[in-house]
């Protein structure tokens, strides 16, 4: 069996189960289609350090990060389902160092990375939408909270800023419309569950919306 033979049972049998799912099955096909000829059994260390440099020159560190993850778990549910022996070639691979804010998105990247939210679940493109077009902080739009806005006004009065200080925002119509769209079934705007006390947890977004073009 191939890779490229495995990645359809993969999709079908996992990733189609994903609230990611669109963009999970993007970047398996960008990436992890690359290996798609090679045997399952037959891929070495040495091809997936070769394939996981490759694309960190090409697309950046953390592209290459998670495509060895994404690797990673593919080899793992192929010894689940009995379908490979062996060591998985994707474990232990050092990753790329993460830095918090490696590059900024240029303006002729913007129609590409809308795109990829669009193929998001509802609450993770509001929350990209509302860090790109206001340039609050990760943590500040993570945490808004239905009472901080107006948005008959198109207003968020954010009640604590970096400083210390209160501070009102204008919001574009394009962030009002995804924002009225969302349910409002807890106080946090970006919930991390229906039943959440907590706003959106560090770390639970997607990752397809942050991967460098």
């Amino acid at each position: 069996m191939t890779i490229g033979e495995f990645l359809v049972i993969y999709e079908r049998n996992h990733v189609a189960f994903l609230k990611s799912r669109l963009g999970t099955s993007r970047r398996l096909q960008q990436y992890v289609g690359q290996l798609a000829a090679i045997q399952l059994a037959d891929l070495t260390k040495m091809q997936v350090l070769e394939w996981f440099h490759a694309i960190g020159q090409a697309k950046g560190g953390h592209a290459a990060n998670q495509a060895i993850q994404q690797l990673h778990s593919m080899y793992t549910k192929a010894s689940d389902w009995e379908l490979y022996e062996g060591k998985n070639p994707a474990a232990r691979v050092k990753k790329f160092p993460k830095h918090s804010r490696e590059r900024f998105v240029q303006s002729h990247e913007m129609p590409w990375l809308l795109k990829v939210l669009a193929d998001e679940i509802p609450k993770v493109e509001s929350y990209f939408l509302t860090l790109l077009l206001t340039g609050a902080r990760r943590d500040e739009a993570r945490l808004m909270q239905w009472a901080h806005l107006d948005l008959d006004r198109a207003l968020w009065h954010k009640p604590t800023t970096k400083t210390g200080v209160p501070h009102t925002i204008p919001l574009p119509a394009q962030l009002v419309t995804r924002l009225q769209q969302l349910p409002r079934i807890t106080e946090w705007v970006f919930p991390s569950s229906p039943n959440s006390k907590n706003g959106m947890q560090a770390g639970e977004w997607s990752v397809t919306a942050v991967e460098s073009c």
